[in-house]
């Protein structure tokens, strides 16, 4: 678990990662040496799995959001990996979660259109036998996103 000062640095990096380090010394106090040791180590670690910037979608070349919901046929170790494995190699898929309850796993997707999201539900996802259920929900407005992790 981070310490104090760790929490700091991860708090300032998660709202602007783009801060440098003599800004990032002046705002936490430290030393540049210092800093950047903590860096190295919070990145070594993979406390700071990795770095790049937000895009809102609906700038991009894919801005409708998609949430879907998945319940598979089987649900065995090797069933769920093939799954998993399958889902996470699709470019429409952004984010992907095994998750306990009524579904087996919560997806999001990125799609230019109505019809791009139907090209890729009728030939990657109604085709496929090992999914016994799925549900899906447009985006209609995001209201909030934020990726920041607390440690307080």
């Amino acid at each position: 678990m981070p310490d104090a000062i760790d929490r700091q640095l991860l708090k300032a990096l998660q709202v602007n990662n783009r801060r440098t380090i003599s800004d990032l010394c002046e705002t936490i106090g430290l030393t540049p040496q210092t800093c950047h040791r903590r860096l190295k180590r919070l990145r070594e670690s993979g406390l700071i799995e990795r770095e790049g910037a937000l895009i809102d979608p609906v700038h991009g070349a894919r801005p409708l959001t998609v949430f879907m919901e998945f319940s598979l046929e089987r649900t065995g170790t090797a069933s769920r990996l093939a799954f998993e494995q399958k889902m996470r190699a699709l470019d429409e898929i952004t984010m992907l979660w095994a998750v306990a309850g009524k579904s087996d796993f919560h997806a999001v997707g990125q799609f230019r259109d109505l019809d791009h999201y139907y090209e890729f539900a009728n030939g990657k996802i109604i085709s496929d036998d090992t999914v016994r259920h799925r549900d899906t929900t447009f985006a209609i407005n995001r209201l909030k996103f934020d990726i920041v992790v607390p440690f307080a």
